[in-house]
C-alpha cells in the first residue's frame, strides 16, 4: 500500500514539474520567440523588397546616369582612360539638392585581365580604383561645388549642368602603368558610376532604399584593351 501511494505521488510530482515546464515554454516562446519571430520575418521581408525593388528600378537607374563615351588611351608611360557621362538626375534628387543635401558619387574601376587556361577563360583583377566625388550646393544664387575626394580637388561652378558635365567627365584619368602590362594580352576596363546612398543623412536613408528616384547608378560598363608588343 504504501508503495502504491509512493509510486502516486512520484507521478503527481513528474506531472506537476512536466505541466510547469510546459508552460514556461508556452510563456518564453511567447514573449521571446514569437517577437523575435516575427522581427526576423520583418527583416527578411525588408530585405526582400529591397532586391525586387533593385531589380525593377534598374532601367530607371541606367536612364539617370549613362556613360555615353568611353575610350583608353595609350600614351607612354601609363594606361589612361576618358570618358563622359549623361545625367539625368529625377526632380526629388535635385530638390534634395537645393535643400543642402549633399550627394556622394562613387566611381569604380577595375582592370581585369583575361587568361585562357585549358580551354577556361580565367580573369585577375591588376587594378582597381575607388573614390567619392561630393556634389552640394549653398546659397541664395545657389552655386554649385564639387569635392573630388581622389585629389581633394573643389570647384565652384553657376549652374546644376556644368557641375555635372564636369562630375561626368574624366580625361587621361591614370590606370596603371604600361610595363606592369603583358604583351598581346587582353584586359577588360569596368566602369561603374552611382550614388553612395549610404552617406545620405540618416532621417533620408530609409527613404533612399526604396524610392526608385535614388537608384542612381550606371550599371558596369566595359571595354576591351588588347596590348600590342611595342608597349613593353
Amino acid at each position: 500500500m504504501n508503495g502504491l501511494l509512493s509510486t502516486f505521488t512520484l507521478t503527481k510530482t513528474v506531472l506537476f514539474f512536466k505541466g510547469c515546464f510546459l508552460n514556461r515554454v508556452a510563456v518564453y516562446t511567447r514573449f521571446v520567440f514569437t517577437p523575435v519571430y516575427n522581427r526576423f520575418s520583418k527583416v527578411l521581408f525588408s530585405v526582400g523588397l529591397l532586391a525586387f525593388s533593385s531589380l525593377f528600378n534598374l532601367s530607371t537607374a541606367n536612364s539617370a546616369i549613362h556613360f555615353a563615351y568611353l575610350k583608353e588611351v595609350i600614351q607612354e608611360p601609363q594606361l589612361s582612360l576618358n570618358s563622359a557621362v549623361e545625367f539625368h538626375l529625377p526632380q526629388p534628387i535635385i530638390s534634395a539638392l537645393h535643400h543642402e543635401i549633399h550627394l556622394h558619387f562613387k566611381t569604380e574601376i577595375l582592370l581585369r585581365e583575361k587568361q585562357e587556361v585549358l580551354g577556361v577563360d580565367i580573369e585577375r583583377t591588376r587594378q582597381s580604383i575607388a573614390y567619392h566625388t561630393e556634389l552640394y550646393a549653398y546659397g541664395v544664387n545657389r552655386h554649385y561645388v564639387l569635392h573630388n575626394h581622389r585629389n581633394q580637388k573643389i570647384q565652384t561652378f553657376q549652374t546644376l549642368e556644368a557641375a555635372l558635365q564636369t562630375l561626368g567627365t574624366m580625361q587621361a584619368l591614370p590606370i596603371i602603368k604600361l610595363s606592369e602590362l603583358h604583351p598581346e594580352q587582353q584586359y577588360v576596363l569596368h566602369i561603374r558610376l552611382s550614388l553612395d546612398k549610404w552617406k545620405l543623412p540618416a532621417p533620408l536613408l530609409l527613404d533612399a532604399l526604396f524610392e526608385d528616384y535614388w537608384q542612381l547608378d550606371s550599371g558596369w560598363f566595359e571595354i576591351e584593351i588588347q596590348t600590342p608588343k611595342s608597349w613593353i
